[in-house]
């Protein structure tokens, strides 16, 4: 839906040649509204090339150019996309979870229009998703075939660095990832992970304190597979304080 404007024009070779801009407006792609986009194009032997590609919306924004072969083949450098949490949150397919803040991501397209893949870096700043807080997050993130690899993804929150390594499987709805966390809010996370793998569980409302985590998760979104060795500091829960505790468990539901 929308305006779209097409100038250029075509030259008469074995294989007819065609070039010229675009320019969209108010348009409507997908679940975005409001989208306006300009780009250069230019079509020789089966090949469409992008140049200059701006695609904004709000708050949101794309800067992109490359080509897109003949059999479908895509070849694109992203040098910016820039989308909300809650944009990231819907594309994979957790629009339940809470989130606020914004993320940019940089890199390669590559695969083809039925089957694309992206490698390339994530950073953002003040980021919130469901009850965790970042002031900075900085990492590669790859896509292929529905499965999105994080590679020291770092979450940093004032002087602490908590780091996710891993794959999460949309479709198989699987994870398999690798956590370290240090000083990390005991209240914050309980509310991610309960969030993360849709748990019925309430914290309790004074949940408070810190934690240092190192944890494999596996298993289904639906049915973790959690080992984790956990070192608590200062943690109040349901009237009771505890100054320091030592965990170690296996949980798998």
């Amino acid at each position: 839906e929308g305006e779209l404007f097409i100038g250029g024009g075509i030259s008469a070779k074995r294989l007819p040649d065609a070039f010229g801009t675009a320019r969209g407006a108010d348009m409507r792609i997908a679940d975005a509204s409001g989208v306006s986009a300009t780009l250069s194009f230019r079509h020789s032997a089966g090949v469409f090339t992008i140049e200059n590609l701006v695609a904004e919306a709000e708050d949101e924004l794309l800067i992109a150019d490359g080509t897109i072969g003949a059999d479908g083949a895509l070849d694109i450098s992203v040098d910016a996309a820039v989308a909300r949490v809650t944009t990231a949150l819907a594309l994979a397919r957790r629009e339940d979870i809470p989130g606020a803040g914004a993320i940019k991501l940089s890199g390669a397209v590559g695969g083809s229009i039925s089957a694309p893949t992206f490698r390339g870096s994530v950073e953002g700043r003040d980021i919130m998703v469901s009850d965790m807080a970042a002031d900075r997050v900085t990492g590669g993130v790859a896509y292929s075939a529905d499965v999105v690899r994080l590679s020291e993804l770092k979450i940093y929150t004032g002087k602490n660095v908590q780091v996710v390594d891993g794959s999460l499987d949309l479709a198989q709805r699987t994870a398999n990832l690798e956590v370290r966390m240090r000083d990390a809010s005991v209240a914050g996370l309980a509310g991610l992970a309960a969030d993360t793998f849709r748990s019925d569980f309430e914290p309790p409302a004074d949940l408070d304190g810190f934690i240092d985590v190192d944890a494999l998760v596996s298993g289904s979104f639906d049915y973790p597979v959690i080992s984790v060795k956990v070192s608590a500091r200062d943690i109040v829960a349901y009237g009771e304080k505890i100054d320091r505790a030592a965990v170690w468990m296996e949980y798998d539901r």
